[in-house]
């Protein structure tokens, strides 16, 4: 990936889920980012704290769990996690232009959806852009992690890649660590 920080140019340092690191791991579609990277003025730029590492996973960082919004209080099975940052992919002198800000994940059981600012909506309104079954895959070095690799893309999720993909496309797995509850 051809990323970079606030501004053009600027290189991003490698991360990944380490202990305390929280945040989304995802690669989004390698070969969306592999697209990108291939064409001359192909850039993705990360902003507010989004990192990438070596396999270009991006790392959006941790901001917090919500309870009450869409996810009941006191219900272990159910969990909204909002995560900061933004990427920008564009290309073709911006004719192509993809922008995935500040995600969050619901989790309800094993079925999980990730929403992302719809770059459409004046008031900041959400969109659902992929969803995923996820497994809770345990607690470490003070984190929980939860996986899901069968991603798909939402019917909401088609425009924002310039309807190139169908609804129900396989997207990249992704990953999600949390801070552990004390």
């Amino acid at each position: 990936m051809n990323g970079s920080s606030e501004e053009p140019g600027a290189q991003t340092r490698a991360v990944g889920i380490a202990p305390g690191n929280f945040g989304l791991l995802w690669a989004v579609k390698p070969s969306f980012v592999s697209y990108v990277s291939r064409m001359p003025d192909g850039k993705a730029y990360l902003g507010g704290g989004v990192g990438v590492n070596a396999d270009n996973e991006l790392l959006f960082p941790f901001d917090d769990e919500v309870t009450g919004e869409g996810a009941p209080a006191g219900n272990p099975d159910e969990h909204t996690f909002r995560f900061g940052g933004d990427v920008v992919f564009q290309a073709h002198f911006g004719m192509l232009l993809v922008r995935i800000s500040r995600p969050q994940v619901h989790l309800r059981g094993t079925a999980g959806e990730l929403t992302v600012i719809d770059p459409e909506s004046a008031d900041g309104g959400r969109l659902p852009l992929v969803t995923f079954s996820a497994v809770e895959a345990g607690a470490r070095d003070g984190a929980r992690y939860w996986a899901a690799d069968d991603v798909r893309l939402t019917v909401d999720g088609v425009p924002v890649f310039g309807d190139v993909y169908p609804a129900d496309e396989p997207f990249a797995p992704l990953m999600i660590a949390i801070p552990s509850q004390p």
